[in-house]
Protein backbone atom coordinates (compact mmCIF):
# COMPACT_ATOMS: atom_id res chain seq x y z
CA UNK A 1 0.00 0.00 0.00
CA UNK A 2 2.95 2.32 0.48
CA UNK A 3 4.00 2.06 -2.66
CA UNK A 4 0.29 2.52 -4.23
CA UNK A 5 -0.05 5.94 -1.54
CA UNK A 6 3.47 7.20 -3.01
CA UNK A 7 2.11 7.07 -6.36
CA UNK A 8 -0.78 8.33 -5.53
CA UNK A 9 0.97 11.55 -4.61
CA UNK A 10 3.17 11.66 -7.30
CA UNK A 11 -0.21 11.63 -9.48
CA UNK A 12 -1.89 14.61 -6.93
CA UNK A 13 1.08 16.59 -7.13
CA UNK A 14 1.77 16.66 -10.77
CA UNK A 15 -2.65 17.27 -11.36
CA UNK A 16 -2.51 20.26 -8.28
CA UNK A 17 -0.45 22.24 -11.05
CA UNK A 18 -3.62 22.87 -12.92
CA UNK A 19 -5.51 23.62 -9.84
CA UNK A 20 -6.59 27.49 -8.47
CA UNK A 21 -6.41 28.55 -5.38
CA UNK A 22 -9.91 27.72 -4.44
CA UNK A 23 -9.20 23.95 -5.76
CA UNK A 24 -6.20 23.82 -3.90
CA UNK A 25 -7.87 25.14 -0.61
CA UNK A 26 -11.11 22.07 -0.97
CA UNK A 27 -8.01 19.40 -1.42
CA UNK A 28 -5.99 20.84 1.54
CA UNK A 29 -8.87 19.68 3.50
CA UNK A 30 -9.12 16.28 1.90
CA UNK A 31 -6.07 14.74 4.54
CA UNK A 32 -3.46 16.38 6.74
CA UNK A 33 -0.75 14.64 4.45
CA UNK A 34 -2.79 16.09 1.62
CA UNK A 35 -2.91 19.55 3.51
CA UNK A 36 0.81 19.12 4.28
CA UNK A 37 2.79 17.46 0.99
CA UNK A 38 0.98 19.32 -1.84
CA UNK A 39 -1.92 21.76 -1.17
CA UNK A 40 -0.44 24.27 1.13
CA UNK A 41 2.91 24.23 -0.65
CA UNK A 42 1.31 24.56 -4.34
CA UNK A 43 -0.63 27.19 -2.89
CA UNK A 44 2.13 29.40 -1.62
CA UNK A 45 4.71 28.38 -4.73
CA UNK A 46 4.04 31.20 -6.78
CA UNK A 47 1.96 34.43 -5.82
CA UNK A 48 0.77 37.48 -7.82
CA UNK A 49 -0.69 40.28 -6.79
CA UNK A 50 -2.98 42.24 -8.74
CA UNK A 51 -4.90 44.95 -8.21
CA UNK A 52 -8.01 43.18 -9.95
CA UNK A 53 -9.33 39.58 -9.82
CA UNK A 54 -8.48 37.72 -12.78
CA UNK A 55 -11.45 35.88 -14.76
CA UNK A 56 -12.16 32.72 -13.88
CA UNK A 57 -13.68 29.60 -15.73
CA UNK A 58 -13.50 25.83 -16.36
CA UNK A 59 -13.12 25.91 -19.52
CA UNK A 60 -9.32 27.29 -19.34
CA UNK A 61 -6.15 26.90 -17.06
CA UNK A 62 -5.00 29.94 -16.68
CA UNK A 63 -5.58 30.68 -13.57
CA UNK A 64 -3.89 27.39 -12.00
CA UNK A 65 -0.80 27.08 -10.93
CA UNK A 66 -0.81 30.88 -9.05
CA UNK A 67 -2.22 31.69 -6.28
CA UNK A 68 -3.60 35.50 -6.98
CA UNK A 69 -3.80 37.95 -4.15
CA UNK A 70 -6.13 40.95 -5.20
CA UNK A 71 -9.01 43.49 -4.56
CA UNK A 72 -12.80 43.69 -4.31
CA UNK A 73 -14.51 41.36 -6.90
CA UNK A 74 -17.03 43.81 -7.85
CA UNK A 75 -18.21 45.66 -10.80
CA UNK A 76 -18.95 48.60 -9.10
CA UNK A 77 -16.21 49.63 -6.44
CA UNK A 78 -13.96 52.71 -5.64
CA UNK A 79 -10.62 52.96 -5.43
CA UNK A 80 -10.38 53.43 -1.49
CA UNK A 81 -12.90 50.09 -1.75
CA UNK A 82 -10.53 48.08 -3.60
CA UNK A 83 -7.41 49.15 -1.22
CA UNK A 84 -9.02 47.76 1.83
CA UNK A 85 -9.60 44.38 0.60
CA UNK A 86 -6.15 44.38 -0.95
CA UNK A 87 -4.41 45.90 1.59
CA UNK A 88 -6.23 43.45 4.03
CA UNK A 89 -5.31 39.86 2.02
CA UNK A 90 -1.70 41.12 1.93
CA UNK A 91 -1.86 41.72 5.47
CA UNK A 92 -2.91 37.96 6.04
CA UNK A 93 -0.37 37.01 3.51
CA UNK A 94 2.06 38.53 6.00
CA UNK A 95 0.90 36.81 9.24
CA UNK A 96 1.69 32.87 7.35
CA UNK A 97 3.61 30.96 9.09
CA UNK A 98 4.44 29.72 5.39
CA UNK A 99 6.55 32.40 3.52
CA UNK A 100 9.32 30.29 3.10
CA UNK A 101 7.06 28.17 1.03
CA UNK A 102 7.16 31.25 -1.51
CA UNK A 103 9.07 30.39 -4.70
CA UNK A 104 7.84 32.99 -7.20
CA UNK A 105 5.97 36.42 -6.05
CA UNK A 106 4.88 38.94 -8.73
CA UNK A 107 4.10 42.21 -7.63
CA UNK A 108 2.26 44.32 -10.27
CA UNK A 109 2.38 48.40 -11.06
CA UNK A 110 0.03 50.85 -9.37
CA UNK A 111 -1.92 48.45 -7.13
CA UNK A 112 -3.22 51.08 -4.76
CA UNK A 113 -5.94 54.22 -4.65
CA UNK A 114 -3.78 55.28 -1.87
CA UNK A 115 -0.43 54.79 -2.94
CA UNK A 116 2.08 55.95 0.35
CA UNK A 117 0.39 53.59 2.21
CA UNK A 118 0.61 50.98 0.15
CA UNK A 119 4.22 51.02 -1.11
CA UNK A 120 4.92 50.86 2.83
CA UNK A 121 2.81 47.36 3.23
CA UNK A 122 4.16 45.90 -0.20
CA UNK A 123 7.84 47.07 1.22
CA UNK A 124 7.13 45.03 4.53
CA UNK A 125 6.16 42.10 2.21
CA UNK A 126 9.18 42.21 0.42
CA UNK A 127 11.43 42.29 3.02
CA UNK A 128 10.26 39.58 4.72
CA UNK A 129 10.76 37.51 1.52
CA UNK A 130 14.33 38.51 1.04
CA UNK A 131 15.08 37.79 4.72
CA UNK A 132 14.09 34.17 4.02
CA UNK A 133 16.33 34.91 1.24
CA UNK A 134 14.62 31.44 -0.71
CA UNK A 135 12.85 32.98 -3.48
CA UNK A 136 13.73 32.46 -6.96
CA UNK A 137 11.72 34.77 -9.26
CA UNK A 138 10.81 38.11 -7.72
CA UNK A 139 9.36 40.42 -9.55
CA UNK A 140 8.76 43.69 -8.65
CA UNK A 141 7.07 45.85 -11.55
CA UNK A 142 6.18 49.14 -9.75
CA UNK A 143 9.80 51.12 -9.90
CA UNK A 144 9.48 52.97 -6.75
CA UNK A 145 9.08 49.84 -4.97
CA UNK A 146 11.88 48.39 -7.02
CA UNK A 147 14.20 51.29 -5.53
CA UNK A 148 13.13 51.10 -2.29
CA UNK A 149 13.79 47.36 -1.62
CA UNK A 150 16.86 46.96 -4.61
CA UNK A 151 19.49 47.29 -2.08
CA UNK A 152 18.03 43.69 -0.50
CA UNK A 153 17.18 42.46 -3.76
CA UNK A 154 20.34 42.80 -5.54
CA UNK A 155 22.13 40.61 -2.45
CA UNK A 156 19.54 37.88 -3.18
CA UNK A 157 21.37 34.71 -3.69
CA UNK A 158 19.02 32.18 -5.26
CA UNK A 159 16.94 34.01 -8.04
CA UNK A 160 16.88 31.89 -10.89
CA UNK A 161 15.33 35.25 -12.81
CA UNK A 162 17.16 38.50 -12.27
CA UNK A 163 16.13 41.92 -13.10
CA UNK A 164 18.70 44.77 -13.13
CA UNK A 165 17.91 48.88 -13.09
CA UNK A 166 20.70 51.26 -13.83
CA UNK A 167 24.76 51.04 -12.98
CA UNK A 168 24.75 49.43 -9.87
CA UNK A 169 22.85 46.28 -10.58
CA UNK A 170 26.27 44.08 -11.56
CA UNK A 171 27.97 44.96 -8.28
CA UNK A 172 27.00 42.00 -5.95
CA UNK A 173 26.94 39.63 -9.21
CA UNK A 174 29.56 37.40 -7.76
CA UNK A 175 27.34 36.40 -4.93
CA UNK A 176 24.50 35.01 -7.57
CA UNK A 177 24.17 31.70 -8.33
CA UNK A 178 22.66 29.56 -11.23
CA UNK A 179 20.19 32.52 -12.38
CA UNK A 180 19.09 31.53 -16.08
CA UNK A 181 17.15 34.65 -16.55
CA UNK A 182 18.01 38.30 -16.68
CA UNK A 183 16.16 41.51 -17.32
CA UNK A 184 18.42 44.78 -17.80
CA UNK A 185 16.68 47.98 -17.81
CA UNK A 186 18.98 50.64 -18.87
CA UNK A 187 19.08 54.48 -18.27
CA UNK A 188 19.00 56.90 -21.62
CA UNK A 189 22.48 57.89 -20.45
CA UNK A 190 24.22 54.90 -18.81
CA UNK A 191 27.89 54.56 -20.01
CA UNK A 192 27.97 50.81 -20.38
CA UNK A 193 31.99 50.73 -19.41
CA UNK A 194 30.88 51.59 -15.78
CA UNK A 195 28.33 48.42 -15.19
CA UNK A 196 29.98 46.16 -17.64
CA UNK A 197 33.25 45.01 -17.02
CA UNK A 198 35.49 42.46 -18.25
CA UNK A 199 34.62 40.39 -15.26
CA UNK A 200 30.49 40.89 -15.32
CA UNK A 201 30.19 39.82 -18.99
CA UNK A 202 32.04 36.30 -18.30
CA UNK A 203 29.83 35.70 -15.36
CA UNK A 204 27.30 36.58 -17.59
CA UNK A 205 27.97 34.43 -20.79
CA UNK A 206 28.17 31.58 -17.86
CA UNK A 207 25.20 31.83 -16.32
CA UNK A 208 23.08 32.55 -19.28
CA UNK A 209 23.73 29.44 -21.01
CA UNK A 210 21.05 27.90 -22.21
CA UNK A 211 18.99 30.96 -20.85
CA UNK A 212 16.67 34.05 -21.26
CA UNK A 213 17.90 37.51 -22.02
CA UNK A 214 15.87 41.01 -22.25
CA UNK A 215 17.27 44.27 -22.95
CA UNK A 216 15.16 47.09 -21.89
CA UNK A 217 16.92 50.13 -23.06
CA UNK A 218 15.00 54.01 -22.06
CA UNK A 219 17.26 55.19 -25.06
CA UNK A 220 15.02 52.87 -27.84
CA UNK A 221 18.68 51.67 -28.37
CA UNK A 222 19.43 47.98 -27.36
CA UNK A 223 21.47 47.64 -30.11
CA UNK A 224 24.37 49.49 -28.51
CA UNK A 225 24.70 47.16 -25.63
CA UNK A 226 25.88 44.19 -28.27
CA UNK A 227 27.96 46.72 -30.09
CA UNK A 228 30.00 47.05 -26.72
CA UNK A 229 29.74 43.34 -25.97
CA UNK A 230 31.25 42.92 -29.28
CA UNK A 231 33.86 45.56 -27.97
CA UNK A 232 34.53 43.13 -25.13
CA UNK A 233 34.18 39.86 -27.51
CA UNK A 234 31.46 38.79 -25.01
CA UNK A 235 30.06 35.43 -26.81
CA UNK A 236 26.57 34.23 -25.79
CA UNK A 237 26.72 31.01 -27.89
CA UNK A 238 23.56 29.10 -25.94
CA UNK A 239 20.86 31.82 -25.76
CA UNK A 240 17.24 30.40 -25.83
CA UNK A 241 15.47 33.46 -25.61
CA UNK A 242 15.86 37.23 -26.45
CA UNK A 243 14.54 40.15 -26.35
CA UNK A 244 15.24 43.41 -27.01
CA UNK A 245 13.95 47.20 -28.34
CA UNK A 246 15.45 49.57 -31.04
CA UNK A 247 14.19 52.47 -32.53
CA UNK A 248 15.98 54.66 -35.38
CA UNK A 249 14.44 57.83 -34.54
CA UNK A 250 13.54 60.51 -36.62
CA UNK A 251 15.34 63.61 -36.24
CA UNK A 252 16.95 62.61 -33.12
CA UNK A 253 20.65 63.73 -32.72
CA UNK A 254 21.76 62.07 -29.17
CA UNK A 255 24.62 59.43 -29.25
CA UNK A 256 22.18 56.68 -28.50
CA UNK A 257 20.00 57.03 -31.07
CA UNK A 258 21.47 54.95 -34.54
CA UNK A 259 20.42 52.31 -36.95
CA UNK A 260 19.52 49.03 -36.92
CA UNK A 261 22.37 46.91 -37.38
CA UNK A 262 23.06 43.12 -37.35
CA UNK A 263 27.29 43.42 -37.39
CA UNK A 264 27.77 42.90 -33.82
CA UNK A 265 24.36 41.16 -32.97
CA UNK A 266 25.05 38.36 -35.05
CA UNK A 267 28.25 38.12 -34.04
CA UNK A 268 27.60 38.53 -29.62
CA UNK A 269 24.48 35.95 -30.06
CA UNK A 270 24.24 32.66 -31.94
CA UNK A 271 21.53 32.97 -33.42
CA UNK A 272 20.80 29.47 -34.54
CA UNK A 273 20.03 28.39 -30.36
CA UNK A 274 17.42 30.80 -29.98
CA UNK A 275 13.93 29.24 -29.75
CA UNK A 276 12.22 32.69 -28.85
CA UNK A 277 12.56 36.28 -30.15
CA UNK A 278 10.64 39.09 -29.31
CA UNK A 279 11.67 42.42 -31.08
CA UNK A 280 10.26 45.80 -29.93
CA UNK A 281 11.49 47.92 -33.25
CA UNK A 282 11.07 50.28 -36.25
CA UNK A 283 12.48 53.31 -38.05
CA UNK A 284 11.06 56.37 -38.25
CA UNK A 285 13.66 57.95 -40.82
CA UNK A 286 12.58 58.91 -44.33
CA UNK A 287 14.33 57.16 -47.08
CA UNK A 288 16.13 54.86 -44.88
CA UNK A 289 15.50 51.00 -44.72
CA UNK A 290 17.73 49.73 -42.07
CA UNK A 291 15.00 47.48 -40.14
CA UNK A 292 14.57 45.68 -43.18
CA UNK A 293 18.17 45.23 -43.46
CA UNK A 294 18.62 44.25 -39.89
CA UNK A 295 16.08 41.57 -40.35
CA UNK A 296 16.97 40.16 -43.36
CA UNK A 297 20.63 39.96 -42.25
CA UNK A 298 19.56 37.74 -39.54
CA UNK A 299 16.41 35.26 -41.12
CA UNK A 300 18.85 32.82 -42.42
CA UNK A 301 20.29 32.44 -38.64
CA UNK A 302 17.32 31.84 -36.61
CA UNK A 303 16.59 27.60 -37.68
CA UNK A 304 15.82 27.13 -34.19
CA UNK A 305 12.55 29.41 -33.96
CA UNK A 306 9.59 28.70 -32.74
CA UNK A 307 8.24 31.55 -31.14
CA UNK A 308 8.74 35.02 -32.63
CA UNK A 309 7.05 38.11 -31.16
CA UNK A 310 7.10 41.68 -32.93
CA UNK A 311 6.57 45.16 -31.06
CA UNK A 312 5.77 48.50 -33.27
CA UNK A 313 6.61 51.31 -31.43
CA UNK A 314 6.87 54.80 -32.75
CA UNK A 315 7.51 58.35 -31.64
CA UNK A 316 7.42 60.90 -34.47
CA UNK A 317 5.12 58.88 -36.98
CA UNK A 318 2.17 57.09 -34.61
CA UNK A 319 -0.94 56.42 -36.15
CA UNK A 320 0.47 57.50 -39.31
CA UNK A 321 -0.62 54.72 -41.76
CA UNK A 322 2.64 54.43 -45.04
CA UNK A 323 4.80 54.11 -41.77
CA UNK A 324 2.54 51.04 -40.22
CA UNK A 325 2.43 49.52 -44.03
CA UNK A 326 6.44 49.42 -43.77
CA UNK A 327 6.64 48.51 -40.74
CA UNK A 328 3.76 44.96 -41.58
CA UNK A 329 5.83 44.69 -45.38
CA UNK A 330 9.34 44.19 -43.14
CA UNK A 331 7.70 41.93 -40.26
CA UNK A 332 6.11 39.59 -43.14
CA UNK A 333 9.12 39.73 -45.45
CA UNK A 334 11.29 38.27 -42.47
CA UNK A 335 8.84 35.52 -41.73
CA UNK A 336 8.37 34.54 -44.78
CA UNK A 337 11.67 34.24 -45.12
CA UNK A 338 12.84 32.34 -41.52
CA UNK A 339 14.34 28.71 -42.44
CA UNK A 340 11.38 26.06 -42.16
CA UNK A 341 9.14 28.81 -41.26
CA UNK A 342 5.94 26.20 -42.15
CA UNK A 343 7.69 23.50 -39.94
CA UNK A 344 8.61 25.58 -37.20
CA UNK A 345 7.01 28.48 -35.93
CA UNK A 346 4.07 27.64 -33.21
CA UNK A 347 4.17 31.13 -31.53
CA UNK A 348 3.55 34.50 -32.92
CA UNK A 349 2.78 37.75 -31.26
CA UNK A 350 2.11 40.87 -33.61
CA UNK A 351 1.63 43.95 -31.38
CA UNK A 352 1.16 47.65 -33.44
CA UNK A 353 1.64 51.09 -31.90
CA UNK A 354 -1.96 52.80 -32.49
CA UNK A 355 -2.67 56.24 -31.38
CA UNK A 356 -5.13 56.23 -28.17
CA UNK A 357 -7.81 57.68 -29.99
CA UNK A 358 -7.57 55.45 -33.29
CA UNK A 359 -7.58 58.73 -35.57
CA UNK A 360 -4.72 58.50 -37.50
CA UNK A 361 -3.53 59.95 -40.79
CA UNK A 362 -3.85 58.73 -44.64
CA UNK A 363 -6.14 55.28 -42.76
CA UNK A 364 -8.41 55.33 -45.96
CA UNK A 365 -10.58 51.81 -46.31
CA UNK A 366 -8.05 51.21 -49.30
CA UNK A 367 -5.24 51.33 -47.47
CA UNK A 368 -6.48 48.43 -44.71
CA UNK A 369 -7.43 46.10 -47.67
CA UNK A 370 -3.46 46.56 -48.66
CA UNK A 371 -2.34 45.78 -44.99
CA UNK A 372 -5.16 42.72 -44.91
CA UNK A 373 -3.62 41.06 -47.93
CA UNK A 374 -0.37 41.24 -46.82
CA UNK A 375 -1.62 39.31 -43.71
CA UNK A 376 -3.38 36.53 -46.16
CA UNK A 377 -0.95 35.58 -48.32
CA UNK A 378 2.03 35.27 -45.28
CA UNK A 379 -0.61 33.72 -42.44
CA UNK A 380 -1.69 30.38 -44.52
CA UNK A 381 2.56 29.90 -44.60
CA UNK A 382 2.20 29.04 -40.82
CA UNK A 383 1.02 25.57 -41.12
CA UNK A 384 2.19 24.33 -37.66
CA UNK A 385 1.37 27.93 -35.56
CA UNK A 386 -0.31 26.63 -32.79
CA UNK A 387 -1.01 30.45 -31.02
CA UNK A 388 -1.39 33.86 -32.51
CA UNK A 389 -1.40 36.87 -29.54
CA UNK A 390 -2.55 39.61 -31.35
CA UNK A 391 -2.75 42.76 -28.52
CA UNK A 392 -3.74 45.97 -29.96
CA UNK A 393 -5.55 44.51 -33.21
CA UNK A 394 -8.76 45.88 -32.63
CA UNK A 395 -7.66 49.01 -32.78
CA UNK A 396 -5.27 48.26 -35.86
CA UNK A 397 -8.88 47.22 -37.88
CA UNK A 398 -11.10 49.97 -36.78
CA UNK A 399 -8.21 53.33 -37.01
CA UNK A 400 -9.92 52.71 -40.74
CA UNK A 401 -13.77 54.63 -41.08
CA UNK A 402 -15.49 51.40 -42.46
CA UNK A 403 -14.66 48.24 -40.14
CA UNK A 404 -14.80 50.77 -36.83
CA UNK A 405 -18.67 51.18 -38.39
CA UNK A 406 -18.72 47.46 -39.13
CA UNK A 407 -18.47 47.12 -35.50
CA UNK A 408 -21.89 49.19 -34.73
CA UNK A 409 -23.92 48.45 -37.51
CA UNK A 410 -22.92 46.70 -39.77
CA UNK A 411 -21.87 43.75 -37.74
CA UNK A 412 -23.16 41.40 -36.25
CA UNK A 413 -27.02 40.43 -36.20
CA UNK A 414 -27.41 37.67 -33.28
CA UNK A 415 -29.84 38.64 -30.60
CA UNK A 416 -27.14 39.63 -28.45
CA UNK A 417 -25.67 41.91 -30.56
CA UNK A 418 -28.84 43.25 -31.97
CA UNK A 419 -30.51 43.93 -27.97
CA UNK A 420 -27.31 46.12 -27.35
CA UNK A 421 -25.87 47.98 -30.18
CA UNK A 422 -28.28 50.73 -30.21
CA UNK A 423 -27.44 51.09 -27.07
CA UNK A 424 -23.48 51.75 -27.85
CA UNK A 425 -24.72 53.92 -30.73
CA UNK A 426 -26.85 56.35 -28.49
CA UNK A 427 -23.52 56.40 -26.46
CA UNK A 428 -21.50 57.77 -29.23
CA UNK A 429 -24.76 60.41 -30.33
CA UNK A 430 -24.43 62.26 -26.64
CA UNK A 431 -20.66 62.00 -25.87
CA UNK A 432 -17.44 64.10 -26.68
CA UNK A 433 -14.02 63.78 -26.14
CA UNK A 434 -11.44 66.70 -25.88
CA UNK A 435 -8.92 66.59 -29.58
CA UNK A 436 -5.89 68.28 -28.60
CA UNK A 437 -4.83 69.05 -31.75
CA UNK A 438 -8.08 70.80 -32.34
CA UNK A 439 -7.64 72.57 -28.81
CA UNK A 440 -11.90 71.68 -28.65
CA UNK A 441 -14.45 68.72 -27.77
CA UNK A 442 -15.47 66.65 -30.88
CA UNK A 443 -17.96 63.75 -30.88
CA UNK A 444 -17.08 60.26 -30.35
CA UNK A 445 -17.16 58.62 -33.58
CA UNK A 446 -16.60 54.95 -34.43
CA UNK A 447 -13.23 55.21 -34.81
CA UNK A 448 -12.55 56.65 -31.38
CA UNK A 449 -14.78 54.87 -29.72
CA UNK A 450 -13.66 51.44 -31.02
CA UNK A 451 -10.13 52.75 -30.16
CA UNK A 452 -11.17 53.45 -26.27
CA UNK A 453 -12.91 50.07 -26.02
CA UNK A 454 -9.43 48.53 -27.03
CA UNK A 455 -7.51 50.21 -24.84
CA UNK A 456 -10.05 48.96 -22.44
CA UNK A 457 -9.82 45.66 -22.62
CA UNK A 458 -6.27 45.84 -23.23
CA UNK A 459 -6.04 46.41 -19.28
CA UNK A 460 -6.84 42.43 -18.78
CA UNK A 461 -3.02 41.80 -19.65
CA UNK A 462 -1.07 44.93 -19.58
CA UNK A 463 -0.31 44.88 -16.14
CA UNK A 464 1.88 42.13 -16.65
CA UNK A 465 4.52 43.86 -19.18
CA UNK A 466 6.88 41.18 -19.74
CA UNK A 467 7.11 39.26 -22.72
CA UNK A 468 3.99 39.42 -24.94
CA UNK A 469 5.17 36.14 -25.92
CA UNK A 470 3.92 35.14 -22.45
CA UNK A 471 0.97 36.68 -22.40
CA UNK A 472 -1.07 33.29 -22.60
CA UNK A 473 0.88 32.33 -19.14
CA UNK A 474 -0.97 34.41 -17.15
CA UNK A 475 -5.11 34.66 -16.00
CA UNK A 476 -6.35 37.85 -17.57
CA UNK A 477 -7.59 40.61 -15.21
CA UNK A 478 -11.50 41.25 -14.42
CA UNK A 479 -11.54 44.89 -15.55
CA UNK A 480 -13.90 47.33 -16.43
CA UNK A 481 -14.23 50.69 -17.95
CA UNK A 482 -17.09 53.41 -16.91
CA UNK A 483 -17.08 54.99 -20.47
CA UNK A 484 -15.89 57.91 -19.04
CA UNK A 485 -12.35 58.83 -18.56
CA UNK A 486 -9.54 58.74 -21.21
CA UNK A 487 -9.20 62.25 -23.12
CA UNK A 488 -11.89 64.20 -20.69
CA UNK A 489 -14.64 62.12 -22.05
CA UNK A 490 -18.27 63.87 -20.94
CA UNK A 491 -21.38 63.41 -22.22
CA UNK A 492 -23.97 66.97 -22.69
CA UNK A 493 -25.70 68.66 -20.27
CA UNK A 494 -29.03 67.70 -21.19
CA UNK A 495 -28.70 63.76 -21.78
CA UNK A 496 -29.07 61.46 -18.69
CA UNK A 497 -26.18 59.33 -19.05
CA UNK A 498 -26.65 55.63 -16.94
CA UNK A 499 -23.26 54.30 -18.74
CA UNK A 500 -20.75 53.34 -16.23
CA UNK A 501 -18.30 49.84 -15.83
CA UNK A 502 -21.67 47.55 -15.45
CA UNK A 503 -22.32 48.72 -18.98
CA UNK A 504 -18.50 46.62 -20.00
CA UNK A 505 -19.61 43.43 -20.05
CA UNK A 506 -22.03 43.28 -22.70
CA UNK A 507 -19.46 45.07 -24.83
CA UNK A 508 -16.80 42.89 -24.41
CA UNK A 509 -19.02 40.22 -25.86
CA UNK A 510 -20.33 42.32 -28.57
CA UNK A 511 -16.19 42.79 -29.44
CA UNK A 512 -16.26 38.55 -29.27
CA UNK A 513 -18.81 38.37 -32.10
CA UNK A 514 -17.09 41.12 -34.16
CA UNK A 515 -13.54 38.68 -33.98
CA UNK A 516 -15.99 35.76 -35.31
CA UNK A 517 -15.24 36.59 -39.05
CA UNK A 518 -11.53 36.84 -38.15
CA UNK A 519 -11.51 33.81 -36.46
CA UNK A 520 -13.37 31.61 -39.40
CA UNK A 521 -11.00 32.59 -41.57
CA UNK A 522 -8.03 31.24 -38.81
CA UNK A 523 -8.65 28.37 -38.14
CA UNK A 524 -9.77 27.74 -41.83
CA UNK A 525 -6.03 28.42 -43.21
CA UNK A 526 -3.85 27.34 -39.90
CA UNK A 527 -4.38 23.42 -39.35
CA UNK A 528 -3.14 23.16 -36.30
CA UNK A 529 -3.74 26.38 -34.47
CA UNK A 530 -5.09 25.96 -30.74
CA UNK A 531 -5.72 29.46 -28.94
CA UNK A 532 -5.77 33.18 -29.95
CA UNK A 533 -5.84 36.31 -28.08
CA UNK A 534 -7.12 39.07 -30.12
CA UNK A 535 -6.90 42.65 -28.02
CA UNK A 536 -7.88 41.39 -24.95
CA UNK A 537 -10.60 38.10 -26.23
CA UNK A 538 -9.52 34.96 -25.64
CA UNK A 539 -10.50 31.93 -28.11
CA UNK A 540 -9.98 28.19 -27.92
CA UNK A 541 -9.20 26.26 -30.68
CA UNK A 542 -10.37 22.71 -31.55
CA UNK A 543 -8.34 21.65 -34.48
CA UNK A 544 -9.39 18.19 -34.50
CA UNK A 545 -13.16 20.01 -35.07
CA UNK A 546 -12.05 22.90 -36.66
CA UNK A 547 -14.08 25.14 -34.09
CA UNK A 548 -13.44 27.44 -31.84
CA UNK A 549 -15.32 29.66 -28.57
CA UNK A 550 -14.58 32.61 -26.42
CA UNK A 551 -13.18 31.28 -23.07
CA UNK A 552 -14.42 34.90 -20.50
CA UNK A 553 -16.79 36.37 -23.20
Amino acid sequence: MAFQDQDIFIVFSHASLFLNQNDLLSLSLTSKKMHDMIAIPRLYSNIHITKNPVLRTNKWFLDGGKTYVSGYRSVLKTGDKNDIFLYDRIERLLETSHLKCIKQLTIDEDLFHNREEGLQLLQRLVNEITDLDVIESLDIKDPTLFELCSAKYYRLSSLKKRVVYGETGFDGIKLWRNFKSLKWQLPESLDLQNVIIPEVGVMLMKQLNGGELEIKDEAYSSLRVFEYFDSLNLRFKNLRRLKLNHVHKQGDGSATSMRLSSRAFKDVVNLSNLKALELEFSCEVDDCECDDDFLQDITGNLVSLTSLGFIEKTFTKKGYHYMDEKWDLVVNKFILNLPNVSKDLRLLSIRHDPPLNGKGIDTVDGNLLRRKKLYEKVLPKLTSLETIIAPTVLQSITSYEMYACDLLWNGCKCAFCSKYLPLFDKYIMNHQYFSTPDARYLDIIPIVFAAYTGKSLAKRFDPQKNWDLDLLQYAPEDTTWNFHGFERIHHFASYECYFDESSFEPLATIISHFFYPYMNYLIKILPNLRQTMLSGIYFSVSPELHTYETIYD
